[in-house]
């Protein structure tokens, strides 16, 4: 079995807490860039070596991508997760 668990607001305090996972996991955190997620990616790895981290990109204004979404933004999104092999969530959803 695999759990995996996401953090959409990947706050010191909130991360701390996975210091009590005793098994390997994998850690969507949401990230407004590419270069966020990477700094939040090695506080991750020094609180617990069990995770991995899995890029969560955001657009500004909302967590989710929909029909109202700012173009650039997307584009954005797509240019940064182009080219990683890891896993990464891209969150779709309907107008609100």
């Amino acid at each position: 079995m695999q759990i995996d668990f996401y953090e959409e607001y990947p706050t010191l305090e909130n991360l701390a807490k996975l210091k009590i996972i005793n098994f390997k996991s994998n850690l969507f955190l949401a990230a407004n860039s590419l270069k966020e997620f990477k700094i939040l990616e090695k506080r991750v790895s020094k609180i617990n070596k069990n995770i991995t981290c899995c890029y969560w990109p955001l657009i500004k204004r909302t967590y989710w991508i929909s029909p109202f979404s700012d173009r650039l933004e997307i584009l954005r999104i797509i240019a940064e997760t182009k080219n990683i092999k890891e896993e990464f969530l891209v969150d779709l959803e309907p107008p609100p």
